[in-house]
């Protein structure tokens, strides 16, 4: 059992050399400038690396459902001048849509989901979020979101309220890290965030082999995991150097089981419930 909880060590070290090692693709429509919108269903790419200078709205905006935008490899950063808050580098504004194979660089969030059935069933993978400058690295609102193989960083300032990864009901997180965001004065950090549905149904979220590590405050909690969903269960995943003033690791309508806790503090599992097999090393 011990060996199987240590199976995201692995993941964390594989992530990088997973998304270099996909291949680039020729197939779609070619962004060669932001901002742009992508109003019709189809597939859509990058050929270089893009950046955004308006001081507001989002570099790509995807208002068309079954579109598929692939970062190609290639890096969607925000000027200085654009590194704000309320600048996003994707908005997801309609269902059936996927992002894939890229870094996102300075946003406000990196990727945001809009609220409600008609901005479901979103897939976010094989992407890097470096130092976004809002409250989260990726924002979905959607229910039914897969997000796999991507990682989360902001280590160059604090933050007020950071979340490397925010996804609501019925969503699948897998292969994912989420490190080093540092919360400023009066606020928490969180790695995962998942809310709740509408109603008295146990909608299920699934946070598996995933990694939440080096998240600090100054004076707030830190959270490897907030699961507002009726029905979180995290499974496989690795959280280190969690550190703030007196927060439990977990929190909300959580089971963990089969993780790893180092440098978490005494009790890391309070709040949420031991479905067996972890492994705590203060």
């Amino acid at each position: 059992m011990k060996n199987a909880a240590y199976l995201p060590i692995a993941t964390l070290l594989l992530f990088a050399a997973s998304v270099c090692a996909n291949a680039s693709t020729t197939v779609g429509v070619v962004i060669s400038r932001v901002p742009y919108t992508i109003s019709k269903p189809g597939d859509y790419r990058l050929s270089k690396d893009l950046v955004m200078t308006t001081a507001s709205g989002s570099a790509i905006t995807i208002t068309a459902s079954n579109a598929t935008l692939d970062l190609n490899g290639f890096t969607l950063s925000a000027a200085p001048a654009a590194d704000i808050v309320g600048v996003f580098g994707i908005s997801i504004e309609a269902p059936h849509v996927t992002v894939r194979d890229g870094t996102i660089i300075g946003f406000g969030r990196c990727v945001n989901g809009y609220s409600g059935p008609e901005y479901d069933s979103q897939v976010v993978e094989d992407l890097t979020c470096e130092a976004p400058v809002g409250n989260a690295g990726l924002y979905l609102f959607g229910a039914d979101t897969f997000v796999t193989r991507v990682h989360v960083t902001n280590p160059t300032r604090a933050l007020s309220a950071p979340t490397g990864i925010y996804a609501n009901y019925s969503s699948h997180i897998e292969d994912c890290s989420v490190s080093d965001l540092h919360a400023a004065a009066g606020s928490e950090a969180i790695a995962y965030e998942l809310d709740d549905g509408p109603g008295d149904e146990a909608y299920t979220v699934l946070v598996r082999d995933s990694v939440a590590s080096n998240l600090t405050a100054d004076s707030g909690n830190v959270y490897g995991i907030i699961g507002g969903a009726k029905n979180t269960i995290v499974d496989h995943c690795y959280f280190f150097n969690l550190t703030s003033a007196g927060g439990p690791t977990g929190n909300g309508s959580v089971m963990i089981k089969d993780s790893v806790f180092r440098s978490c503090g005494a009790s890391p599992l309070a709040g949420v419930t031991d479905g067996g097999g972890n492994i705590n090393e203060p």
